[in-house]
């Protein structure tokens, strides 16, 4: 076993990219860059179910392995407007840089892109959390990801903090059986 080193202790930095098709080129990998992010977060999700024995008290005898539902988690800093297209289920338009309007509209109306009851996979996408030293930071690759607000999200409009929209990318299995995948940028395959 290895001796404790602080050295090892990694603060990584990187950027989202939509649909990459080559990741041994640069940033953005032939992909969409979407927009400044911070925060961050892959979440494995694996799922669990405790094998309980009655007999002895309701006593955990073994633990059953069900699955996994990866989440990555990320807050935009800015209404990158591919970003808001890719996470906004409901958003019938995004127009116009600098400013950018956002259109939702209610079941029924004609701004109604996406009605509740209404799959997302037509929006799912390969993401990729593309970390800025890819030789030394690992970078995630999600297959099959599909992307909405986090559902406890708030827009952030503060003087005291940056703007930030909290989103979810949710880990789907792809055509191939994959889920997603962790390791150095150069060591990945689409």
């Amino acid at each position: 076993m290895a001796s404790p080193d602080a050295s090892n202790l990694k603060k990584v930095h990187g950027w989202l990219v939509k649909d990459p098709t080559n990741l041994a080129g640069t940033f953005p990998y032939g992909g969409t860059a979407l927009g400044l992010a911070r925060d961050h977060e892959f979440r494995p999700n694996v799922k669990s179910f405790d094998v309980q024995a009655e007999e002895w008290g309701h006593a955990t005898t073994s633990v059953l392995f069900t699955g996994q539902t990866p989440i990555f988690a990320a807050v935009l800093r800015e209404t990158d407007a591919d970003a808001i297209r890719l996470v906004m289920p409901g958003a019938a338009a995004v127009s116009g840089a600098p400013s950018r309007t956002i259109t939702v509209g209610q079941p029924g109306s004609p701004q109604a892109a996406v009605p509740p009851g209404s799959f997302l996979d037509d929006k799912a996408c390969v993401l990729l959390f593309a970390p800025k030293d890819p030789d030394d930071h690992d970078a995630i690759l999600l297959y099959r990801a599909v992307a909405m607000p986090e559902e406890s999200a708030a827009l952030q409009l503060s003087l005291s903090k940056d703007v930030g929209l909290a989103v979810v990318f949710k880990g789907t299995v792809d055509g191939s059986g994959r889920d997603y995948a962790q390791a150095l940028l150069g060591d990945l395959s689409l």
